[in-house]
């Protein structure tokens, strides 16, 4: 392995196996880290060649379990860990219905380490601390990191889910590891009612720190050069992110938890024919673009040299500027950054509706959408967010409360479906650069705007 997984503090690889054959029963794994522990597993083979040669532990789900902590064991590496900040990594391939991950705790001491349970939800969900509902893929290696910072630069508390080289949602709430009720913890099945995993297990890391968006990419590289299996970002010809606030996360969307969009679910994968490792999405609740341009290089400028690919970045931000008098040269400032290397193509939007602006402010909203539209700092294209009848006119968020609108803000489902349906995919279908789009069979994607292409 690596570099970035040389940090490990908590490290599992079935790779490591030996004097097994395929088809045999494992009894136990060695954490490599400390030698001296081996947990003890019941209810799983080994299976010589799981995914293009590599060997994997196989759980039918019932009474398959791999230990990995004991309350004590955990504890220890709660110790281990010396901030709220962490990653975890997980390598495994579903092929259950139910759960779609490996590392599990057995109830509410182990959310740090809760990696996925049988919602796909990262964290714990008995106090709800919940990042993105993301669908794992089925049937196919996944490579699941999440990191946790409560010292995450200008915004504090930054929780993220990346699947197989995509950052696939993030979340805002602290990370609170240290709790008194610390129990086992297990790969496989668990006993506090979430379904058993159904599926082959290969690896999986703690390190102490929360890895930046390229060192996700980095590490996600790493593994897969390990496995001697091609990058999920291999064939794209280029790659799209997302950049914004809260609405660009996906907040209100699902039942609570801010989860990724089902426009992302849904409408990415079957119109426009895109997978995880073709895509991020950056977006970070409570951001304006101030902050978005103080941390560029980390989050969005890292893009085009990890992939030395084109880069379509689709980006809208104005709540969390209304009050600054310099929003509209914030923004274009920050899509004249995002230009200055050749290979980036920004589309721009304007602003949803919100019940909670008066008089003065909507008018303070439709004159940034016509600055924008009159002057972007330079974005390939302009979607008129504000122009659509059911998230961007005027009145419209206080008419599609609990239709289009999960809040006075922030938008259902169904907002996130026009966002997506009605206005970014119209603008990126329509969207060409002879450079990466012509002859490429086209893979691409954004959310949120109504539509104006200039």
């Amino acid at each position: 392995m690596g570099v970035l997984l040389d940090e490990s503090v908590f490290r599992h690889e079935v790779s490591t196996i030996t004097g097994l054959d395929d088809g045999d029963p494992v009894t136990s794994l060695t954490e490599q880290i400390d030698s001296a522990v081996t947990h003890t597993c019941s209810g799983a083979t080994y299976i010589e060649d799981s995914e293009q040669g590599n060997a994997g532990i196989r759980f039918a789900g019932g009474s398959s379990s791999l230990a990995v902590f004991t309350a004590a064991d955990l504890t220890s590496l709660y110790t281990a860990t010396s901030s709220n900040t962490l990653t975890c990594i997980t390598v495994c391939k579903n092929t259950g219905t139910g759960t779609s991950g490996t590392i599990f705790g057995a109830f509410t001491g182990n959310k740090g380490f809760r990696l996925v349970n049988s919602d796909a939800r990262i964290g714990d969900a008995v106090l709800s601390q919940k990042i993105a509902t993301v669908p794992i893929p089925n049937d196919e290696l996944a490579v699941i990191i999440t990191t946790y910072s409560d010292t995450y630069s200008l915004i504090g508390s930054l929780r993220r889910v990346w699947v197989n080289g995509s950052l696939a949602g993030s979340d805002t709430s602290a990370y609170q590891p240290l709790v008194s009720n610390v129990t086992d913890t297990a790969i496989g099945n668990i006993s506090s009612g979430f379904s058993s995993f159904v599926g082959d297990y290969y690896a999986s890391y703690v390190i102490d720190r929360a890895f930046t968006p390229q060192e996700c990419m980095e590490v996600t590289k790493e593994i897969y050069d390990d496995l001697a299996i091609d990058y999920p970002w291999a064939s794209a010809p280029y790659i799209l992110a997302w950049l914004g606030d809260s609405l660009m996360a996906g907040v209100g969307a699902g039942t609570g938890d801010q989860n990724l969009t089902v426009a992302q679910q849904a409408v990415i994968p079957t119109q426009l024919n895109i997978d995880y490792g073709y895509w991020h999405n950056l977006g970070i609740g409570s951001i304006d673009y101030e902050q978005m341009l103080a941390i560029i290089s980390t989050e969005a400028e890292w893009i085009t040299s990890f992939y030395s690919k084109p880069v379509l970045f689709c980006t809208f931000e104005f709540h969390n500027q209304l009050g600054d008098a310099t929003r509209s040269t914030r923004t274009r400032t920050y899509v004249s950054q995002l230009k200055d290397d050749e290979n980036v193509y920004v589309i721009l939007g304007t602003a949803t509706d919100s019940s909670q602006y008066d008089a003065g402010e909507e008018a303070t909203r439709q004159t940034y959408c016509s600055d924008m539209i009159s002057d972007s700092g330079g974005a390939d294209v302009v979607v008129s967010l504000h122009l659509n009848s059911d998230i961007g006119i005027d009145g419209s968020a206080e008419a599609g409360i609990g239709t289009f609108f999960s809040d006075s803000v922030h938008l259902t489902n169904s907002g996130y479906f026009v966002l997506a349906d009605e206005e970014f995919v119209p603008a990126i279908q329509a969207f060409t650069v002879p450079s990466f789009i012509s002859g490429s069979g086209g893979k691409l994607i954004s959310i949120g705007m109504g539509i104006g292409i200039f």
